[in-house]
């Protein structure tokens, strides 16, 4: 009932998930997604606080999300938790993860993981994570080596004009492997990225470069 999707940025972690989703949606009962980032965030705004001064409880964003996971009918339902793990947050999640599969809130609210609900956590690594955390989930580690930069060259592609395209296609089969290569032997990165986070940089630029000979109609 809990699972951890591992891996850096554009390793196809969100993809995979989506995918996995809409096919058991297709063949069998409807799967949805409940997304958020845990780490854009207060632990207060995540999962509720209680006002000093009213005594009035207000649920966090996680809170509202799994309440209305245990409340769906005829759907399984996928709490998400897209982002960096943080020791703080993640711990408050034990009794999720464990056996007892409930949310407990500061409030004394307990609410029960119904047998439709799962906790999937996609993060880039499990650094700040306890072991006791870790050994509670499910873990699936998707490598960068494995994607790929070309599946998201491909992608791309496909958005373009189809006079684009062709000519897009024999530049990026030209020129983007080896300035790939001269960014990871010869350059030193101010903050660290990944092959996919360079080529969609480069895509974004390009898209601007063409866009005004696209309206000119010149191209």
């Amino acid at each position: 009932h809990g699972m951890g999707v591992v891996g850096p940025t554009g390793a196809g972690k969100t993809m995979a998930i989506e995918v996995l989703a809409g096919a058991l949606s297709a063949t069998d009962e409807k799967h949805s997604i409940l997304k958020m980032n845990p780490k854009a965030v207060t632990a207060a705004q995540m999962f509720g606080r209680l006002d000093p001064t009213t005594g009035d409880w207000t649920d966090g964003i996680f809170a509202v999300l799994w309440r209305k996971g245990t409340k769906a009918k005829n759907a399984k339902t996928w709490i998400l938790l897209d982002g960096p793990v943080d020791a703080i947050w993640i711990e408050n999640l034990n009794t999720v993860l464990d056996d007892n599969k409930l949310l407990t809130l500061a409030n004394g609210d307990r609410i029960p993981m119904t047998p439709e609900m799962k906790a999937v956590f996609e993060p880039e690594n499990l650094s700040n994570a306890s072991p006791a955390t870790v050994s509670r989930m499910g873990i699936i580690y998707f490598s960068i080596s494995v994607l790929g930069w070309k599946p998201l060259a491909d992608s791309w592609l496909q958005t373009r004009r189809e006079k684009e395209a062709p000519v897009l296609k024999e530049l990026i089969d030209r020129f983007v492997a080896e300035l790939l290569e001269f960014l990871r032997l010869d350059c030193n990165a101010v903050m660290y990225s990944t092959e996919g986070i360079y080529l969609n940089g480069c895509f974004k630029i390009l898209e601007e470069l063409i866009q005004p000979f696209a309206e000119s109609k010149q191209f």
